[in-house]
């Protein structure tokens, strides 16, 4: 996956999603 895809998926902030949460950890959200 692409740093575009992840921006993506931050702005749904779907923190419900286990992906979407690593995701946001990785990105220091």
């Amino acid at each position: 996956m692409s740093a575009e895809t992840i921006d993506i998926d931050l702005g749904k902030c779907d923190t419900s999603d286990i992906h979407t949460s690593s995701r946001v950890g990785l990105h220091g959200a």
